[in-house]
Parts: C-alpha cells; structure tokens; sequence
C-alpha cells in the first residue's frame, strides 16, 4: 500500500507537465499569465490637448448687495432728470440724477450782478488812485517853482491817501463777492448727484 501512495501524485504531476509543455509549444498565448503566457496590449499615442466645456447649473436663492449706496441730495429741490432705470449698470461716479434748486439759482443771478457792480467800481476807485497820484506829481512840480503854496500839496496828498483807501476798500468788496459766488457755485455741483460706486440700480426713489 505505501507503494502505491507515491504512484498517483507521480503520474498527475507528469500528466499535467505534458499538458503544459504541449501548449507552450503549440500556442503559449493562450496559457495563462501564471504559466507563462505573454499578453498584447495595444497602446495608441495622442498630443495633449486643453479644452474647456461649459457647464450650467440651475439654483434657486436670494441675492443680497455686498455693498449699498443710497443717493441722497444735500439741497433741496426740484428732480429734473433720472438718467438711470431699474436694473441698468452705473459706473462710480457718473451723474445718475440732477436737481434744480429755484433759491440757490435766484441767488448765484444776484451774486453775479453784484460781483460785477463791485467790479466796475473797483476799477473806478483804481482810475481815481491814478489821476490823483497824477495830480499830487504836479502839485509837487508847481511847489518846487514856488507857484503855489504848500498847503495845496498837502491838500492833493490828503486826496491820493484818500483814494488809495477807497480803492482798497472797493478791492476788499469785490473779493469778498467773487468768494461768494464762487461758494455758490461749489453748491451747484451738488444738484448733480453722482454713483460713489460701481453697481446697479435697484430701486428709484423719485421721479422727475
């Protein structure tokens, strides 16, 4: 019985060597990998190219502002223009509303006239220095040929001295004035109201 033992596992193992070394003879691609067989793999070769796809997606939600502006006007008024609907892109600091106001213009007409009655009486005070500057020089000429007394040239001194302070006077005036319009003019720029930010309208307030 021990000797038949060792018989049977002798014939498998050559039974199944003869096996294998049939089928690597005749067709070796067809053994397994773990016999030995070799498997062809095809490898194709391609240049790397970028492409974009679009890609849309549905969501529901609310948008919220980062950032509101609220345009209000400093004077009061009258709206004469809107320049922008609902929904319309302003850049920052384009115009988007202008307001009249009836008493800042009553007033920039009034300072103006004023402006240029004070002008032209400068100008007049300026020609009086002149003529009496001119006319001191020749009280002083006369005075040295002892053609008249000298009281005459004090009394031109006395005119000139007084006609310098009235044309620094006019002076004085005329600037004050000019300083004036000009801070009128300043609050004219506030009838038009400008985008401090970059944004889109979302509500109007008023209408022309």
């Amino acid at each position: 019985m021990k000797h038949f033992r060792w018989v049977i596992p002798l014939l498998v193992i050559t039974t199944v060597s003869a096996i294998g070394y049939y089928f690597s003879k005749t067709n070796s691609s067809a053994l397994p990998e773990w016999l030995g067989g070799e498997r062809e793999i095809g490898v194709t070769v391609a240049a790397v190219r970028r492409s974009s796809m679009p890609a849309t997606m549905r969501v529901t939600g609310e948008l919220s502002p980062g950032r509101e502006a609220i345009i209000v006007s400093r004077l009061a008024g009258k709206v004469t223009a809107v320049r922008f609907n609902v929904g319309d892109s302003v850049p920052a600091g384009i115009i988007v509303a202008n307001i009249h106001s009836g008493a800042l213009a009553e007033r920039t007409l009034e300072l103006q006239a004023e402006v240029d009655v004070a002008r032209k009486e400068a100008e007049a005070k300026k020609q009086l220095v002149a003529d009496a500057e001119e006319r001191l020089a020749k009280s002083r000429e006369l005075l040295q040929q002892d053609l008249i007394a000298r009281r005459d040239v004090t009394q031109a001194e006395t005119v000139m001295i007084t006609a310098r302070a009235q044309a620094e006077l006019a002076r004085a005036n005329l600037a004050q004035k000019e300083a004036m319009l000009a801070q009128v003019h300043k609050l004219q720029s506030l009838t038009r109201l400008s985008a401090p930010i970059d944004g889109v309208v979302t509500r109007r307030w008023v209408e022309p």
